[in-house]
């Protein structure tokens, strides 16, 4: 785990295992953060249109040799330059099928339906106080204290460059799923060196 300073707090960059290690102590402490947070890493979510998902958004494919599903992302914006969020386009992104059917689990013990809310009690500063909370639990359980820093951010973080780095999915693919508008601002997820790297 590579743990970045920064002005605000600490650039959290995981590797798979530590991705893993995360979303197993997110779930135990609260089966919320971890399907956001999988989510979040998965379909490069931002938290605030996270807190907003609809059961109805996450989908599968029309063609059954196909085993991802889908996730429609509303009000989508490249942020790199500071923009806001608000009033974005929609784009699509995938999430693998072990992820869609845990969704639609988690939505049937809860009543969810189709045009429902994931997490209907959550707006957008309490679903990142969940995944911090979360965070704690994990670094409490494992004695690694870069979980203690996690952000939802660090899970976006997470889906570029397990994609670039890890997958080898071509940038312009990862660029369109993510959201990114330009290559400058796909950089930091090919340059930070991983533990691996060192």
């Amino acid at each position: 785990m590579i743990k970045e300073p920064t002005q605000k707090g600490y650039k959290i960059w995981l590797d798979e295992d530590e991705y893993e290690t995360f979303i197993h102590h997110a779930k135990c402490h609260d089966e919320r953060a971890g399907i956001a947070s999988r989510i979040m890493a998965r379909a490069s979510r931002r938290v605030g249109i996270t807190a907003d998902l609809e059961r109805g958004d996450v989908f599968l494919p029309a063609r059954d040799s196909i085993e991802i599903a889908f996730v429609t992302l509303s009000e989508t914006k490249d942020t790199t330059e500071g923009e806001n969020v608000d009033g974005g386009d929609w784009r699509l992104s995938w999430v693998p099928i072990s992820l869609y059917h845990d969704i639609q689990e988690y939505c049937d013990k809860r009543g969810i339906g189709e045009d429902d809310q994931l997490f209907p009690e959550l707006k957008t500063r309490q679903l990142r106080e969940i995944i911090k909370e979360a965070g704690s639990y994990a670094t409490r359980q494992t004695g690694k204290e870069g979980f203690q820093h996690i952000t939802p951010h660090d899970m976006r973080r997470f889906f570029a460059t397990n994609m670039l780095r890890n997958e080898g999915v071509d940038i312009d693919i990862v660029m369109a799923m993510g959201g990114w508008e330009n290559r400058k601002s796909m950089m930091p997820y090919l340059r930070t060196p991983l533990e691996e790297d060192i």
